[in-house]
């Protein structure tokens, strides 16, 4: 199992926090890189240094952050971030805001296709909620919960989840403390998902996701107690 997450915070206001997923041997599938709601109009060289010095180090996936404003902001803009992000060196991108009903299908898939044209090779699609059966074969990885611990306490997964890999699928999990870390590594685990992210930040700060929580080591041991991929239907 690995961590998705989203760095939504600049090196200068918590160093702390890009260095601790720098450290190799770090259980970190994805790392999102967002200057100012996309690529910026030019590059914050100290931001996107920390994010090459992550890649480097763990052979993490950085990946560029575009706005999809749930299907209504123009391919334009969405195809111009993507070619910035390449033009930068980041060749993987984290969609955020995904329009997730069946309707949308269509064109979330071609709004990815032309994204991929551009040069970008990975991409994570943040539904943030579990999306119509179609979306999960859009993108490489699909982050179907986004919420805070006791919410997802309560979640279900529904049968046809499992015929995708767990790696495919990705919980981020705020307000989540150091003593239920476990716990929510095992619900995933349970629930057919191998990336997750959780943290001890609140929704109401503003911004759950300002860099990993203090107890980061703590949460990479979690995910690497458990190693190898569970077969499909695995349940317990």
């Amino acid at each position: 199992m690995q961590a998705g997450i989203p760095m939504y915070v600049h090196p200068g206001i918590d160093a702390r926090s890009w260095a601790a997923l720098a450290t190799a041997g770090s259980p970190v599938r994805f790392v999102v890189l967002n200057q100012d709601n996309g690529p910026g109009a030019t590059e914050d060289t100290v931001l996107y240094d920390a994010a090459r010095a992550v890649r480097a180090s763990t052979d993490t996936r950085v990946c560029g952050y575009i706005d999809l404003d749930y299907g209504t902001r123009d391919d334009f803009f969405n195809v111009q971030d993507a070619e910035t992000w390449v033009a930068r060196g980041i060749d993987c991108a984290f969609l955020d805001q995904v329009p997730a009903t069946e309707a949308s299908v269509q064109a979330t898939a071609l709004s990815v296709m032309r994204i991929r044209a551009k040069g970008i090779k990975y991409v994570v699609m943040n539904y943030g909620v579990l999306p119509h059966a179609k979306h999960l074969g859009i993108g490489d990885v699909s982050v179907i919960f986004e919420g805070d611990m006791a919410t997802y306490r309560t979640m279900t997964m529904p049968a046809w989840t499992r015929e995708h890999a767990p790696e495919r699928l990705c919980h981020m999990v705020y307000e989540t403390s150091q003593a239920e870390v476990r716990e929510a590594v095992g619900l995933a685990r349970q629930r057919g998902v191998h990336t997750l992210f959780t943290t001890d930040r609140t929704y109401a700060s503003g911004n759950p996701w300002a860099g990993v929580p203090l107890y980061w080591a703590d949460e990479a041991k979690a995910l690497q107690t458990y190693p190898n991929r569970p077969a499909p239907g695995w349940s317990s």
